[in-house]
């Protein structure tokens, strides 16, 4: 789980604070006032690209899968099928894309990018969730998505993996961390959760978000997400919870490669899943 908080502006590369502030304006704008997206806007700036079967320079490959009518899955494997897929060897991690509940997919360029070094940098199976999304599909369709995607991948994904995976992480980021956590709470055999900056919201203001309800430069999410790993301290179980901070970045850092903190998450995940699979691994031998 990462967190971010920052009281200033951060330090970023003038070319990283330009494509931010493009891209923030034209979300806005993709936004109508009466709820509904302007997705031939949105398609300015959200490049989609197809899948890959042929291994990229870090010898992952990609190709697509139908879960259901409405549900698809883009696969990433960092290596050869009979390696990822055979006896279990590398564990799987079953992603969702953030998004605010409205933009981008599975096929997102930047989306499809992280998934890519998330397989090779783990290494794992990463399976990227394409979800229904708001405004035309209402709640709980991204959740019932999201149980029916790891499911599929226990299952063993269609035959995509020539045997059940012996663990499943389960992650994602910002909305889509939101989608995490509750498809995850629907399956009882997940090995772990990976929550990236996630949105979450309620009725009644938590204490961070009333204390830093006027500080415009501020975000609540360091606060919040640390009272987040502490529920889950207090729900009990003796399962690890982990919090990683970057103090520095902004919302949504982790697709920008360019950046240290970005390298720097992907150890983070990389050293939670492959403690996790190995216990999982030594649960089921």
């Amino acid at each position: 789980m990462a967190a971010m908080a920052t009281a200033e502006t951060p330090p970023l590369p003038w070319h990283t604070r330009l494509l931010v502030r493009a891209v923030n304006v034209l979300h806005s704008a993709s936004l109508r006032r009466d709820g509904t997206v302007n997705r031939f806007l949105l398609s300015l700036f959200d490049r989609h690209v197809p899948p890959n079967p042929t291994p990229d320079s870090a010898g992952v490959f990609s190709s697509d899968h139908a879960v259901s009518d409405h549900l698809r899955v883009r696969l990433f494997f960092p290596s050869t099928p009979e390696d990822a897929g055979g006896g279990g060897k590398l564990p799987v991690v079953v992603y969702f894309h953030g998004g605010g509940f409205v933009f981008h997919s599975a096929s997102s360029a930047r989306y499809d990018a992280l998934c890519r070094r998330l397989a090779a940098a783990i290494p794992a199976v990463v399976a990227s969730v394409d979800y229904r999304l708001a405004p035309e599909h209402k709640f709980p369709a991204p959740y019932d998505d999201g149980e029916a995607a790891i499911r599929w991948v226990h299952a063993g994904a269609g035959g995509a993996l020539m045997l059940p995976p012996t663990a499943v992480f389960v992650a994602g980021d910002s909305a889509g961390g939101n989608v995490a956590h509750h498809a995850a709470a629907r399956v009882a055999a997940v090995a772990g959760v990976v929550l990236v900056q996630p949105f979450f919201g309620g009725e009644t203001a938590t204490a961070s978000e009333r204390q830093l309800r006027d500080a415009p430069f501020a975000s609540p999410e360091r606060i919040a997400q640390r009272e987040y790993a502490d529920a889950l301290r207090d729900a009990g179980g003796g399962e690890e919870v982990v919090v990683a901070e970057f103090p520095d970045a902004i919302h949504g850092f982790y697709i920008l490669d360019d950046l240290d903190d970005s390298k720097r998450l992907l150890d983070e995940v990389a050293d939670f899943v492959n403690r996790h699979h190995r216990a999982a691994s030594t649960s089921a031998s």
